[in-house]
Order: C-alpha cells, then sequence, then structure tokens
C-alpha cells in the first residue's frame, strides 16, 4: 500500500493538482523569501504585533502594565510549553518571555 492509497483511498479528490504543477517554477521563485519578523516561535508573533501595536497607540511603558491577558489556541499553546524558559531554547517558544522581552525593548 502506497502513500496514496494509504492516506487518499480508493478514489482520491485533488491529488493530481501537485502533479500539475511539476516543472512549473517554485512558489519562492514567484513569492520570495521573507524573514521572520520575531527571533522566537511564529505562534507568539501575533500577540507581539498586536502588543506592539497597542503599545504604540497607546504610548504606554511597561511601568504602566499591572496584568496582560493572551488568548492563544489549543495547537499555539502546545507550541508555547514554556511559562517559565530556562534556556534560550525554551525562551523562543515561551509567550511569557517573547512578550516582556517586547514590553522591556520593544
Amino acid at each position: 500500500m502506497g502513500f496514496l492509497d494509504l492516506y487518499g483511498g480508493p478514489s482520491p479528490a485533488g491529488w493530481e493538482l501537485p502533479y500539475q504543477e511539476l516543472g512549473k517554477p517554485l512558489a519562492i521563485v514567484g513569492e520570495g523569501l521573507m524573514a521572520k519578523r520575531f527571533p522566537c516561535c511564529t505562534a507568539t508573533h501575533r500577540a507581539l504585533d498586536c502588543f506592539l501595536r497597542l503599545r504604540d497607540e497607546q504610548a504606554f511603558t511597561v511601568a504602566d502594565v499591572d496584568s496582560l491577558d493572551i488568548v492563544v489556541g489549543y495547537g499555539h499553546k502546545r507550541n508555547l510549553m514554556y511559562d517559565l524558559p530556562e534556556t534560550a531554547a525554551q525562551a523562543r517558544f515561551s509567550m511569557h518571555y517573547c512578550i516582556a522581552v517586547a514590553m522591556i525593548s520593544g
């Protein structure tokens, strides 16, 4: 049993589309590269963007913040598993750390 049989079943819909793209330029040629804005897990990026925009619009500082609540979906929470990171690698997967850095350094 091959991949197509295993995951597509006897009548897989849409599986012929990738074959139509063979030989055409890769998406990277047309779209180009895009660097990540923040050097941390992508699951933090929307919250960081929102926080930084709110900070810029409302002109508050870290001293003005008593607490902050951020709601993320289940999949993002699984990626952001370190509430109290102990290493740099863990910090990249900690919403708490990333937002704290954004508060302090922008």
